[in-house]
């Protein structure tokens, strides 16, 4: 079964990430190369492999971190990602702006000119690529922050209607409150 693009555009909405970077200059006379990343990460793998079958591409890796917890990452090519940001900008809500800054910067990227050697960089589109790489990152740093600021244990009470506190000693110990919905 293909999925729908706008599901595919929600789960990247929740659990994806678009990044741009630079690269290491090679040497004074030529800008650093540019880069986009597209990621879906997720613990469950069968989910991963239908995004990447209704795709059609993708490579999907498992990624332990430093505490030795881990899940899947989905991982597209250069040319894949930018038919993908195509794809779901039209369903994208939660990080719309940033699929726009990517096919913005991707457009700067373009082939090699001349069909051989390297392509010189203007001023004008290096200060470009250098405006929309650091965007992205301050809008990716603003909803990392915004998700970590809106934990359940961050939620005021008089805020919320028709929530309880519960206490549930199963859960983590003796004395844990958690919210359930009355």
């Amino acid at each position: 079964m293909r999925l729908h693009f706008a599901y595919i555009a929600g789960y990247f909405d929740a659990d994806g990430c678009v990044t741009a970077h630079f690269g290491q200059q090679a040497n004074r006379a030529w800008r650093p190369w540019v880069g986009i990343d597209l990621t879906f990460a997720g613990q469950n793998f069968d989910m991963l492999d239908e995004i990447r079958q209704s795709l059609g591409c993708g490579r999907i890796r498992a990624v332990r971190n430093a505490l030795n917890s881990g899940c899947y990452r989905l991982e597209f090519t250069r040319p894949e990602t930018r038919r993908i940001l195509a794809q779901l900008q039209p369903y994208v809500r939660l990080k719309r702006e940033q699929v726009a800054l990517a096919l913005e910067l991707a457009t700067t990227i373009g082939p090699r000119r001349g069909g051989k050697g390297r392509a010189k960089v203007t001023d004008e589109e290096h200060a470009l690529r250098q405006q929309i790489v650091a965007r992205i990152s301050e809008l990716n740093r603003r909803d990392g922050k915004a998700f970590r600021s809106k934990w359940v244990n961050s939620v005021k009470l008089s805020a919320v209607p028709n929530v309880a506190i519960e206490t549930i000693p199963s859960q983590a110990g003796e004395g844990r409150q958690v919210l359930r919905k009355v």
